[in-house]
């Protein structure tokens, strides 16, 4: 099934259809807030961020299944790296093909990018994707901890 699907970035005007995934999975996510995270991941204003982006997965009708957030940074132990957080895929017939089309636009993003190495944070609450890329030869490399400032 992993044709069906096609991976682009993010353009302004999919901005409302892509909260609606954002909804499904992290309700507490305001609009606005959305609005403001995609101004700051995207620059607009800067007309584009080489080194960043948003990319969404989308099936042949246009409707957004998932998507996932990425830049690059460098690593001590791997060179360049393609970070990816905020990796979502939204379906209950192929969760599979959904997520080995969003590895292989992984994969490509960070070749083009001269990575050696991709680094995915995901969200506790989404195990079915870590039982995935354990299949598919990715290892836990490092455990991130959160602490909430109060500004």
């Amino acid at each position: 099934m992993q044709s069906d699907y096609t991976v682009t970035p993010l353009v302004p005007d999919q901005i409302a259809q892509a909260y609606a995934l954002i909804q499904a999975v992290e309700s507490s996510v305001s609009l606005k807030q959305w609005r403001d995270f995609v101004d700051s991941v995207t620059c607009p204003a800067k007309k584009a961020a080489p080194n960043r982006g948003i990319m969404t997965l989308r099936n042949g009708e246009g409707y957004i299944f998932g998507l996932f957030t990425y830049f690059i940074r460098p690593d001590l132990h791997h060179g360049r790296v393609l970070v990816v957080d905020n990796f979502l895929a939204m379906t209950l017939l192929d969760r599979r093909g959904l997520a080995e089309t969003l590895l292989s636009s992984m994969t490509r993003i960070g070749e083009e990018h001269g990575c050696h190495a991709i680094n995915m944070d995901i969200a506790q609450k989404h195990t079915w994707i870590t039982d995935y890329l354990t299949d598919t030869g990715h290892e836990v490399e490092k455990l991130r901890f959160c602490k909430i400032l109060s500004l």
